[in-house]
């Protein structure tokens, strides 16, 4: 399995990129609507900490799970930085999705597993071992690249001979933010895994719809938010959600 550690760097220029912030951002608050007040959320694959951060700055315990050491420092850095009653918040905890058992993090509220799948290669094995380390009641939610939407970058950006291939070729992978070639999901085969591992599907959404394509200058904070916005609503609205470039699944065991 990729070790994210050997990419740490591409990583985090992308997190703090405006595709970036958008992902992060969005994604951030589709989650906290669905989770009670005080939430205890494993999240599995937590990278630098962009989901476990926002949540417990939102007054969520969080235990933060990752494979890479070299990710975990990084975490660790940005709690360092933030006030001490946002980074009490947090655990850590250095472990593979596969590795993972009930018993190693406790009765939880929430797993959420983001960006994550799109590196594995079968995503109804992974949603199911997710699954399995909830209560039932708890709350699922994945993150993962949207398969039936993989040309709609390449073709707004001009790459067409790119797009075209993807289309005629029925592609399901491409090349990601990291540099890596990544596999996307179609929201039909990802509804089939959460039905297989016992997951009732409450919501979902396409996610950076209308900023996908664009270059990562940065904006103006009102621009930006002027954008954020508008993706939210569109994270939600048909067939726009449907072309999102991620799609954000949530549901209940």
């Amino acid at each position: 399995m990729l070790d994210f550690g050997t990419v740490s760097t591409a990583y985090g220029v992308h997190n703090r990129s405006l595709r970036g912030q958008v992902r992060h951002d969005l994604v951030s608050r589709q989650l906290d609507e669905h989770l009670a007040p005080g939430s205890l959320v494993l999240d599995v694959g937590c990278g630098d900490g962009q989901v476990t951060t926002r949540l417990a700055a939102r007054g969520h315990s969080v235990i933060a799970v990752d494979p890479s050491e070299t990710m975990l420092q990084r975490l660790r850095a940005r709690l360092d930085a933030l006030p001490r009653d946002v980074a009490r918040q947090v655990t850590l905890h250095r472990a593979h999705l596969e590795d993972l058992r009930p018993a190693d993090v406790g009765p939880v509220d929430a797993v959420a597993c983001h960006g994550v799948l799109m590196y594995l290669p079968d995503s109804g094995a992974a949603i199911t071992a997710l699954a399995r380390l909830l209560p039932e009641g708890g709350l699922l939610s994945v993150l993962t690249k949207n398969s039936d939407a993989l040309a709609v970058q390449a073709g707004l950006r001009g790459d067409w001979t790119t797009a075209h291939a993807v289309l005629t070729e029925r592609r399901d992978r491409t090349l990601g933010n990291l540099g890596l070639t990544t596999r996307g999901d179609t929201l039909a085969d990802l509804r089939r895994a959460y039905d297989a591992a016992g997951v009732d599907l409450t919501a979902w959404f396409g996610v950076r719809v209308f900023s996908d394509h664009l270059d990562d200058e940065p904006l103006l904070p009102a621009r930006y938010e002027e954008l954020l916005d508008l993706e939210e609503v569109a994270a939600r609205t048909s067939p726009y959600r449907e072309l999102g470039r991620l799609l954000h699944l949530l549901g209940r065991r």
